[in-house]
Formats: C-alpha cells, sequence, structure tokens
C-alpha cells in the first residue's frame, strides 16, 4: 500500500512538472493610456469656452439710434450694445455714447454673444472721408454802380446836342416853312424858326447839296435851326 502510494505522489510531480513546461511567458502589452485631448481654442479675451466670448469689432458705424434700439450701435454687421460702465474714448480724450455718429470708424471691444457684442470699451478713431460738396452756384454780382451824372449847368444842352450834316436832300415833304426831310440816313425838320440860306424854303429840292445844323432830338432827328444850300 506504500508503494501504490508513494507511486501516486511520484506520478503527480511528473505531472505537475510536464504542465510548468509547456506553458509560454506572456509578451508585454504595448498598449498605452489614452493621452490628453488636445487644447480647447481660446478666445480674444484668453478664456476658454466662455459663454460669451471676449472679442472686438473694428469699423465704420452703419447705425445708431433711433434707427437702432437706444445705447446700441451697429458696425460691421453686428450690434454694440454699450451700458453706463462702458468707456468711450478719443485717443486721450474721454467721450460719450452722444459723440457717435454715422460715419465714424470706432473700435468696440467686450464680450461677444451671437452677433451682439456688449462693449466695455468703445474707441473712436476717425470719421470715414465724404466727399467734398460742390458749391452752389453764386448769382452774378451787380455791376457797379455809376455816379449820377453831374447835373448840366444852363445852356449847356444846347451846346451838347447841337448837330449838323452835310449832304444831298432827300425827298421834302410838308409846306413851308415846316418841311422835312433827310440828308444821308439822318432826317431833319424846319420851322418857322429856321433860317433858309442861299435859297427860299420853297426853292429846296430834292438832290440839292445842303448843310443842315440844329439840336439832335432824342430820336436822332435834327430840329434844323438852319438850312443852307451849298
Amino acid at each position: 500500500m506504500q508503494r501504490s502510494l508513494g507511486a501516486t505522489v511520484i506520478a503527480a510531480a511528473l505531472a505537475a512538472a510536464c504542465s510548468g513546461k509547456g506553458s509560454m511567458p506572456t509578451a508585454p502589452s504595448n498598449t498605452r493610456p489614452p493621452s490628453a485631448a488636445a487644447g480647447t481654442s481660446k478666445t480674444l479675451g484668453g478664456a476658454a469656452n466662455d459663454a460669451a466670448a471676449s472679442a472686438e469689432v473694428e469699423g465704420v458705424i452703419e447705425a445708431v439710434p433711433p434707427t437702432t434700439a437706444s445705447s446700441t450701435f451697429r458696425v460691421a454687421g453686428k450690434t454694440v450694445r454699450t451700458d453706463p460702465s462702458t468707456v468711450f474714448v478719443d485717443g486721450s480724450v474721454t467721450r460719450s455714447f452722444s459723440d457717435l455718429r454715422v460715419g465714424l470708424r470706432v473700435e468696440a471691444k467686450g464680450s461677444l454673444s451671437g452677433d451682439t457684442l456688449t462693449a466695455s470699451r468703445v474707441e473712436l478713431e476717425e470719421a470715414a472721408e465724404e466727399p467734398e460738396p460742390e458749391p452752389e452756384p453764386q448769382p452774378a454780382p451787380a455791376p457797379p454802380r455809376q455816379p449820377n451824372p453831374p447835373a448840366p449847368e444852363p445852356g449847356d444842352d444846347d451846346e451838347q446836342n447841337e448837330a449838323e450834316v452835310t449832304g444831298m436832300l432827300g425827298p421834302v415833304s410838308g409846306s413851308c416853312p415846316a418841311i422835312s426831310s433827310t440828308v444821308g440816313t439822318t432826317r431833319f425838320s424846319t420851322s418857322a424858326s429856321t433860317r433858309f440860306d442861299d435859297a427860299s424854303c420853297s426853292a429846296f429840292k430834292t438832290g440839292d447839296r445842303v448843310e443842315v445844323k440844329g439840336t439832335r432830338n432824342a430820336d436822332g432827328s435834327i430840329a434844323a435851326s438852319r438850312l443852307k444850300r451849298e
């Protein structure tokens, strides 16, 4: 019985030894723990995943109240909302919302939510250049007023209006002593006070060469004081 028990023990030992030789060592695993996720993009202000991202908008003001709501204006297609804490500056000069106007170039900084920027600072830069308006035509200046001529002294009118023509006598009309005719293009007329030299009034005929002296009328004709045949 002891012999049988010993054989059993030896057989078990051999079985265990054979089992240990047959097993292969396990290869080391190359699987690494997952790396950290890629970094989240930062907004202009430096905060990650903010509900209202920091941003700035720069451009020319497109609309102000009453086109927009009170304390808001539009620039670069976005609505900029201001409040009592918003700072307005123009270089080193402090400004206010009332200084904003359409065409003014600004830079607004604050928090952006959708298409609305809540501004903490608005910098006024410069107004967009506008074409210069064409000058309106001015009426022509009135000509300088001529001074009134001095009043003529007695007797001056007669001297200034004295006239004299010489030439061929034209067709004669009327009856003596009040006749009328022409010398060249100048018409003249006689009267009872006219002096007729070298011939009587009725002796003057068309084609005679005559000399007429007298006073120039307003229409250019001559009131003859003397009619002479040459």
